[in-house]
């Protein structure tokens, strides 16, 4: 692929997550209930602290790939960081969904990282 093709994937990328960790931030009870279900308990901060943090990682790393994006020939260390993110909770998504912890839609966001993760697997193999 070209670095204009890269360029957009990282721009996807950072939408993505963006869109994901933002969004999820301003709907925040909406989020826990696709989530968990409607038993999700939305009013204690002890219980949705670690969700909140999750989607601001989300959001950090969605500027992350944008600075990627801008500059795809630095910056690779954001990449290597994603890789190893999206895998994580990959795994974490389809074992908590596995054991029916989790709803289908977040099962689903995790396939688009998935996604993510091989084209930036590639990325990093054909632009060392």
């Amino acid at each position: 692929m070209t670095e204009k093709q890269y360029s957009d994937i990282f721009k996807l990328g950072a939408a993505w997550n963006l869109a994901v960790g933002l969004g999820n931030l301003t709907f925040f009870k909406t989020s826990m209930r696709l989530f968990f279900g409607k038993a999700a308990m939305t009013d204690s901060v002890v219980a949705t602290l670690p969700l909140r943090f999750f989607y601001i990682a989300v959001a950090i790393f969605g500027w992350g790939y944008y600075m990627v994006a801008k500059d795809i020939k630095k910056n690779r260390g954001i990449v290597w960081m994603g890789i190893v993110c999206k895998v994580i909770i990959f795994s974490f998504f389809a074992h908590y969904f596995r054991l029916k912890k989790l709803k289908l839609l977040p099962m689903l966001a995790g396939c688009v990282d998935l996604v993510f993760t091989v084209l930036f697997g590639l990325f990093l193999i054909e632009r060392k």
